[in-house]
């Protein structure tokens, strides 16, 4: 039964893909969304990667811009162990796909890597609310990309080094030149697709397949099997699409070829071949994986401003275009990673579930549109956006204090103004991990300062290791970090 009783229900009037002038108001979101998110990055996040595999992304987008693959790993190798980093044969290289490390290459390239991540998520957000003008209609389509746009998930992601960025902009450009495709003949919309695609594998293949196949069916009778004179071959179709691909195919078997000498062996398997998708790995189960689940999605509710659920309620049964699809697109990434054994790690909300938000948006300006439409309701939305305000605040200054207490040993280092030095790293710094805080560039020889870990006896070897380095041990204490020279207590 639908919660809501059906006023004046008709279908959503649909803008063609060709509409210029929904182009034009699209235009319009990229520069709000991505001053939005810059502020956030500076503010909150202070342009800090504030995890490992933030870290890990940065570390080879560098090694990316400096035209390599790999770098040569500091010795000895423990005292510079770093997650997500692998060191194999006296070469060091980071363990995740190379797509989004290869986009962020371009600002490391440009001197403003920290830019990218609000330019990728802007230009997202920019074509989820073209592509909800012909599927929800424009109205929807501007109260979704305004609601996802304000939402900390949205912002706190867009400001930071995670891949999920530039992963959803790869699959809007997939579903974009998708309906592209259906309005016009010729080969480049369909080249268009499969590059969207091949790139959304080349960022995060798990997510391009848990929600990239859905879009591929979803639409793909319309694209393979148009009836009537409009109609295409299918083999001809077909191998546009995969052209389109190819290209990052090839990107992707060139990297896999540097780093672990083979063509088809991903350095993710070859960093650990025990983690993957399904159950048993590190101790994986449905139950865990249940728990898992129902943790992110209260995660969900809280960083998409609190009401969101009432939003996806209020939507029910509104006859959207291409609706199942948009409801699937939804469920997917969700049930996906019921099989995944990790809930993400240090994270802004539910981040597993971030490429979701291309349906969401639009499922949520629906049941807004039509919440507003209900004057007994805007007294309630009201109040539930005021507290998720308050929400946003709360969650934006826990980060702020964490951010602060984990770069203590980074300012400290910097107050003390070393110069050619080697830090031993005692303690953590705040709550970060001593093996997310040895970061050293993948061209270390060449660092003002080198970050290690302190390990009893192993020093001794470090420093003769670094005899022209002035050696100082770092530890954190309640009134804050404290630098002293190597060889004292």
């Amino acid at each position: 039964m639908n919660p809501i009783p059906p006023r004046h229900e008709q279908p959503v009037p649909c803008l063609p893909l060709g509409d210029w002038s929904a182009w034009r108001s699209a235009a319009l979101v990229v520069p709000c969304a991505f001053l939005l998110a810059v502020v956030v990055q500076v503010v909150v996040l202070q342009r800090f990667p504030n995890s490992g595999d933030e870290y890990a992304y940065l570390w080879q987008a560098t090694a990316f811009a400096h035209g390599e693959v790999s770098a040569e790993t500091p010795q000895p190798q423990d005292a510079f162990r770093l997650n997500h980093v692998g060191d194999r044969n006296g070469r060091r290289f980071g363990k995740y796909p190379p797509g989004w490390p290869l986009l962020l290459a371009a600002g490391v390239a440009a001197g403003a890597p920290s830019l990218v991540n609000p330019l990728l998520a802007a230009l997202a957000l920019a074509g989820v609310y073209r592509l909800a003008c012909s599927f929800v209609g424009p109205r929807a389509a501007l109260l979704g990309t305004i609601f996802t746009g304000s939402t900390p998930f949205f912002l706190l992601n867009a400001a930071s080094y995670f891949s999920h960025p530039a992963c959803l902009f790869s699959l809007t450009v997939l579903a974009l030149a998708l309906c592209w495709t259906i309005e016009r003949r010729g080969p480049l919309p369909l080249i268009v697709a499969g590059a969207g695609f091949g790139l959304a594998v080349l960022v995060r293949p798990y997510t391009a397949l848990l929600v990239g196949v859905p879009l591929l069916l979803g639409l793909g009778k319309d694209v393979f099997f148009t009836p009537g004179p409009r109609r295409r071959p299918f083999a001809t179709s077909l191998l546009w699409f995969i052209a389109g691909g190819v290209p990052f195919a090839l990107l992707l078997a060139m990297v896999d070829r540097a780093v672990t000498g083979s063509w088809l062996t991903l350095a993710w398997t070859y960093f650990d071949p025990e983690e993957t998708i399904g159950f048993g790995v590190h101790g994986h189960t449905l139950a865990r994986g249940m728990r898992i689940t129902a943790r992110l999605c209260g995660e969900g509710v809280l960083y998409t401003s609190l009401f969101s659920p009432v939003l996806l309620v209020a939507a029910l049964g509104r006859l959207t275009n291409r609706r199942w699809l948009l409801w699937t697109l939804l469920a997917v990434p969700i049930i996906g990673h019921v099989f995944w054994w990790s809930h993400g790690g240090n994270r802004y909300g539910p981040r597993f579930y971030f490429e979701a938000l291309l349906p969401f948006t639009m499922l949520a300006g629906v049941g807004l549109e039509r919440l507003l439409a209900m004057r007994r309701a805007r007294v309630p939305l009201l109040a539930a956006a005021v507290v998720a305000s308050i929400a946003f605040v709360v969650l934006c200054a826990g980060f702020r204090t964490e951010i602060y207490q984990r770069r203590d040993v980074y300012r400290t280092v910097d107050g003390a103004g070393l110069q050619n030095a080697l830090v031993l790293l005692t303690t953590a710094s705040g709550d970060m991990s001593r093996t997310d805080l040895t970061r050293n560039p993948p061209d270390w020889r060449g660092a003002n300062v080198l970050y290690a870990l302190s390990r009893g006896t192993l020093d001794i070897e470090l420093l003769r290791h670094y005899p022209a380095r002035a050696a100082y041990y770092y530890g954190s204490t309640p009134e804050g970090g404290r630098l002293w020279p190597a060889g004292t207590r």
